[in-house]
């Protein structure tokens, strides 16, 4: 085990990695009447749990990694086989009950979506017509729907005055509000 600014840090999978297993285990929740247990934690823009490690030998190295992942390493003592992953036998991504994840392939995780008739239109690896609209995904966004709005229909200097942002701040509010912000309809004019 390795020690950090009063973290501890335990190693997992091939022990290139270390997690702080008490942070893992306070963002679970209590099972519900399906035994899932909802995290409470990061999610990934799609709604997956996600948590940081740490390199060892190079404790000042962070990165993101999926929770169910660690969860799963932890439950098999090793690493997760290559093309494989934690695959949730609830087929709820948010779920952290050690007992609905497995390990296997991403085909054979939609094999058994199609079998509980999960998604109707599985085709070459990829779900159809599945949609993951960013607003029901529980994201922070940088700006407000209002913010957004005035920034698609106004000019760069009108945008700095009112929100008191430099020029580089408004010209990339202007771009990002173009291309990330799709959801949200273009107001009429």
């Amino acid at each position: 085990m390795g020690a950090h600014k009063n973290i501890t840090y335990t190693p997992i999978g091939d022990g290139r990695r270390a997690v702080n297993l008490k942070l893992l285990y306070k963002h679970i929740g209590e099972p519900d009447d399906n035994g899932c247990r909802q995290w409470h934690g990061t999610t990934n823009n799609i709604g997956y749990p996600f948590m940081g490690f740490k390199a060892i030998g190079n404790w000042t190295k962070s990165k993101m990694i999926l929770a169910t992942r660690v969860l799963l390493m932890v439950k098999l003592g090793r690493e997760i086989l290559p093309d494989h992953q934690a695959n949730h036998t609830c087929h709820n991504r948010w779920c952290m009950n050690i007992d609905h994840i497995e390990e296997g392939t991403q085909h054979e995780k939609l094999q058994k979506m199609k079998q509980d008739n999960r998604r109707k239109h599985i085709r070459g690896g990829w779900i159809i017509g599945k949609e993951y609209p960013p607003k029901k995904q529980n994201r922070n966004y940088k700006y407000s729907e209002e913010q957004i709005q005035f920034c698609r229909l106004n000019p760069v200097r009108d945008i700095q005055q009112k929100y008191g942002w430099n020029q580089p701040e408004a010209e990339r509010a202007k771009r990002g509000v173009k291309s990330l912000y799709k959801w949200l309809p273009w107001p009429e004019a």
